[in-house]
């Protein structure tokens, strides 16, 4: 019997689901049935009735008990326990420069209430660097957009960062049939003024590959390699430009007063502009530490909380 089974079962019991508890523990309900029936198979003996619902039999319920009281007893011991002289635990991990603002406070503040005594070292490193370091154990998780997949590493995704098209509101009044379309196809916008990337960029990259192929010519007026001035010129009308989702994000949380832009997602039939979804990565022929694998469901659950904040946030922006 371990800890974290009996987490898993006053989960279940405290959210009367199997289905609800998975979500959110982040783990598959097939895992988490598993943990279930080790569980019983272990006292030998049934804690659930499953139909018409789920709900604990007589066992279950003294189960239920111990099981509360085993988790109280241990918190009380880990409080308690003398780490004055003990060597600071420290985890390793990794995130892009271009996520950390947005997304390693939630994640770290949320964390920390969990593993106090845990130190966080957060480094910013390339992805090629992030692969050995993770083979080596050097960290024990990252956060970056990758579309490769690793030996021995599993990725999962935290959320999407699709590419938008941002169009000042003078710009728009002159053409106001694109305010009826939902995705705007860039090959439509050639003829407006742009701000694009840097040429040493991705994005850039894949802007260029896309006008290639569809034999157009943005009208170029500037080029930036700092997104956060594109949108600050985009703003004061210089020109239209591209930002990955959470970039726009930061923006739009940021500013109080009515936005001077409107944004759009990138017409979903170009393979050629995109942007990878933000991912978790972490080796999985290895078992973790306890906190390194607390940190991994708590990353799952701030981002996927994020993600639909954002959403709804963009959306209600927009509609004002």
């Amino acid at each position: 019997m371990k800890l974290l089974a009996l987490h898993y079962f006053c989960t279940v019991v405290q959210e009367g689901s199997i289905s609800k508890a998975a979500e959110k523990l982040f783990i598959t309900q097939q895992s988490l049935s598993g943990y279930l029936a080790r569980l019983e198979a272990e006292y030998n003996c049934s804690f659930f009735e499953r139909q018409p619902r789920l709900r604990l039999t007589l066992n279950g319920e003294r189960f239920f008990v111990f099981a509360q009281n085993v988790l109280r007893e241990n918190d009380a011991l880990k409080n308690s326990l003398d780490h004055k002289h003990a060597e600071r635990i420290r985890l390793p991990v990794s995130i892009s420069a271009n996520y950390e603002q947005q997304l390693m406070p939630a994640i770290s503040a949320e964390f920390k209430k969990r593993h106090p005594k845990v130190l966080l070292s957060i480094r910013n490193i390339t992805r090629n660097l992030q692969q050995s370091m993770l083979q080596k154990m050097e960290i024990y998780c990252a956060i970056e957009a990758v579309g490769q997949k690793y030996a021995k590493i599993r990725s999962e995704k935290l959320m999407d960062n699709d590419v938008y098209v941002i169009i000042p509101n003078l710009f728009l009044s002159a053409h106001p049939s694109l305010l009826q379309l939902h995705e705007l196809p860039l090959n439509q916008l050639a003829d407006l003024p742009w701000i694009l990337p840097s040429w040493n960029s991705i994005l850039r990259a894949q802007i260029n590959n896309y006008c290639l192929q569809k034999g157009i010519s943005l009208n170029i007026v500037m080029e930036s390699s700092n997104p956060n001035a594109s949108f600050e010129y985009c703003a004061q009308n210089i020109g239209c430009c591209l930002l990955p989702r959470l970039t726009l994000y930061n923006f739009v949380v940021h500013t109080s007063g009515p936005l001077q832009c409107r944004y759009f997602p990138l017409d979903t039939s170009n393979e050629v502009i995109k942007n990878n979804p933000i991912n978790l990565m972490y080796r999985t022929d290895i078992k973790l530490p306890a906190y390194a694998v607390d940190f991994i469901a708590t990353a799952k659950q701030v981002c996927h909380a994020a993600e639909r904040q954002i959403t709804d946030l963009l959306h209600s922006r927009q509609a004002c």
